[in-house]
């Protein structure tokens, strides 16, 4: 059920509790229902360090791709084919996404760009979770399979840095 009134909604959370929250335009949360009305304040200036952190992880996972190709390579679906290919160029694809998140003329585009980035490697991380045999060296089945709705946590923050106005 929802209600809108002046950037205002009321929806019923999937355990049938109702709340109410409230997004005004200097970026403070407020809530009321399951969180009895407390407030959360995300300054300019930590959207700034969170835009900064997420720069460096496309960054440092981009370089990764180039300094750990074959690993990486590990993780391609068979089905792609070409696996060093996809390696490198979603590896550069991350590097100018994070890059690009950090000058507001080309943030927009980052951030489209890296949540379509992140959806076309979600194979990768399906691959992973259901083939944990092939994985053990690297991470316990239940993390593989904790990496699938983190990548829904990086779309979110991503589009909260980028797209969000």
């Amino acid at each position: 059920m929802e209600r809108r009134s002046a950037g205002s909604r009321e929806t019923t959370s999937n355990r049938g509790c109702r709340v109410w929250f409230h997004m005004s335009g200097d970026d403070r949360l407020q809530t009321s229902g399951l969180s009895h009305g407390k407030s959360l304040h995300i300054t300019p200036k930590s959207k700034t360090v969170l835009r900064y952190l997420l720069s460096a992880f496309f960054l440092a996972a981009g370089a990764l791709h180039f300094f750990k190709a074959e690993a990486y390579a590990a993780i391609v679906p068979p089905y792609f084919g070409q696996p060093l290919f996809w390696v490198y160029l979603t590896g550069a694809c991350e590097i100018a996404g994070g890059l690009a998140i950090l000058w507001v003329s080309t943030r927009k585009v980052a951030g489209y760009a890296l949540i379509v980035l992140l959806l076309a490697v979600y194979p990768a991380n399906i691959y992973m979770a259901t083939h944990a045999q092939l994985f053990q060296d690297l991470a316990p089945a239940e993390v593989l399979w904790l990496r699938l709705p983190l990548q829904l946590v990086f779309m979110i923050w991503v589009w909260w840095c980028c797209l969000r106005s």
